[in-house]
Order: structure tokens, then C-alpha cells, then sequence
């Protein structure tokens, strides 16, 4: 028997929760639960009352979060980075502004619509997760891993993104990204991989790349490019065209450039450092 199968909507869950997958919990009543490392994978949260409960390395993969309450006011009482797994998680049209996700699992996250406002995401892991049309306002993605995230259509002003792996993230169609730190071009060195990131077409005029820049990083062709200080990390570098590219500076850590096309590029020998 399910271990929710006795309960409504309108109960109270006084006992501890150890493992429910892939349960429906719409409404239920979860206020002060101890779901402490729970297995809540794929369950249906939607609309449930998990005020002050306590998630601390719950696994909720997957799990359907729209208009879940956690603290009567939000999201602020729930420590959320003391939770276990936060893959596939949906927060779509939340409000998840001043939340704390430091060193959280978010992989295939998705924060579609969501406001986002003095979020941290530091050192967070975001692959592939789903920012489109969100509210993007001072928030932290220092070192974080935005590989094939994508951020189409979200309103962005005063993000951070030091040293976040930006490979392949996809920034077409966002509202006021000139607002963000990164697309300085005296601070472009600081995103990992910022270089593979898919651009508007504004975008590249202002970063001083070229139009076809989306199509030149398909074909693998960073030819002549100013790539001084860029940082390279974790990524397949096989076959790529670096000929005349400034690289002066450079960091390559853990890359892979078999085959790699180097020839005269700016003092790439004696200036670049491999890890």
C-alpha cells in the first residue's frame, strides 16, 4: 500500500516519509513533516502544504512543485541546498526571489516564467535547465554549470557569471542582457566556455563578434578570433580552427584538442596554460 494511500487532501502528515515514488500529493497537508531524505522522485506536489517541513536531503527528481507552499510566505524557510537531488525539478511561474540553491543539483531544471530576483546559484549545476521567459534580477551564477541551458526570452539585469561554464548556453532572445557584468569585453575572460554561448545578433555586435558567429562555433571555426585570458574547460576542442586566433593567456583545462588546427596562433607555445 502506498504510504499516502490513507490520507486526503486535508490530513496532516505526522509520521516520517521515507520513499514515495512517483505519488500523487496534490493538496496534501505536509505542514512540519519530516521528510528528512526522502525518496520523493516524480511525485506530484503540486498545491501542497510543506510548510517548514523538513526536505534536508530529500531527492526530488522530478518532482511537480506549482503553487507548493513551503513556509506560508514562499520559499525562504527551506535551506534549499541542503537537498539531496533537485534534478528535473519543475519550478515553472514561481516566485523564487532571495533563495539560497548554493551547491544544488539542478540538472534538467525547469525555472520557465519564474521570478528569479537575488537568487544564488553558486556553484550550482544547471545543464540543460530551462530559464525561458524568467525574471532574471541580481542574481548569482558565479561558477555554476550552465552547459546547453537556455535562457530564450528571459528579462536579465545585473546577473553574475564569473567563471561559469556558459558551453553552448543559449542567450538568444534575452531582454536587457547588455545589463549583465559578462558582456563587457574587458571582462569576457571570466565565463568558462563563454565563447561556445549562442548570441543575438545585437549581442555579437556588442561583444565584437561576428554575425555568423552562431554558425562559425558549429563548424568549429575560431579563426582570428580575440580569445586572450578566455578560459576553456571540459570541452571537446577536437578539430577546431584556432589558426591566427590571439590566444594569449588562455587557460585549457582537461581538453581535448586532437587534431586542432594551431597554426600561428598568437603566442599559443609560451602564454597558454594547460591543466
Amino acid at each position: 500500500m502506498n504510504i499516502l494511500s490513507c490520507c486526503d487532501q486535508h490530513t496532516t502528515i505526522a509520521f516520517s516519509i521515507i520513499t514515495v515514488i512517483g505519488a500523487q500529493l496534490k493538496g496534501v497537508q505536509l505542514a512540519h513533516a519530516n521528510i528528512f531524505g526522502a525518496f520523493l522522485v516524480n511525485a506530484d506536489l503540486r498545491g501542497a502544504n510543506l510548510a517548514w517541513a523538513d526536505l534536508r536531503q530529500a531527492d526530488l527528481r522530478g518532482a511537480g512543485l506549482r503553487w507548493t507552499d513551503f513556509d506560508g510566505e514562499g520559499f525562504g524557510a527551506l535551506d534549499w541546498k541542503d537537498i539531496k537531488d533537485l534534478r528535473e525539478i519543475n519550478f515553472a511561474n514561481q516566485n523564487l526571489n532571495n533563495i539560497d540553491f548554493r551547491w544544488t543539483n539542478l540538472v534538467d531544471a525547469n525555472f520557465r516564467g519564474t521570478n528569479l530576483n537575488n537568487t544564488h546559484f553558486y556553484k550550482s549545476e544547471l545543464t540543460n535547465a530551462n530559464f525561458q521567459g524568467a525574471n532574471l534580477n541580481n542574481v548569482n551564477f558565479k561558477t555554476a554549470n550552465l552547459t546547453d541551458a537556455s535562457f530564450q526570452e528571459a528579462e536579465f539585469e545585473n546577473n553574475r557569471f564569473t567563471n561559469t561554464n556558459l558551453l553552448r548556453t543559449h542567450f538568444k532572445g534575452v531582454k536587457d542582457l547588455a545589463s549583465t557584468i559578462f558582456i563587457n569585453p574587458n571582462d569576457l575572460n571570466t565565463p568558462t566556455n563563454w565563447i561556445f554561448a549562442v548570441f543575438n545578433d545585437d549581442m555579437l555586435s556588442k561583444l565584437g563578434l561576428p554575425l555568423n558567429h552562431n554558425d562559425a562555433m558549429r563548424e568549429k571555426n575560431l579563426q582570428a578570433y580575440d580569445l586572450r585570458n578566455s578560459k576553456f574547460k571540459n570541452v571537446d576542442l577536437k578539430q577546431f580552427n584556432f589558426s591566427e586566433a590571439n590566444l594569449e593567456e588562455a587557460e585549457f583545462n582537461e581538453i581535448d584538442l586532437s587534431e586542432a588546427n594551431l597554426k600561428e596562433a598568437n603566442d599559443f607555445m609560451r602564454l597558454i596554460t594547460f591543466y
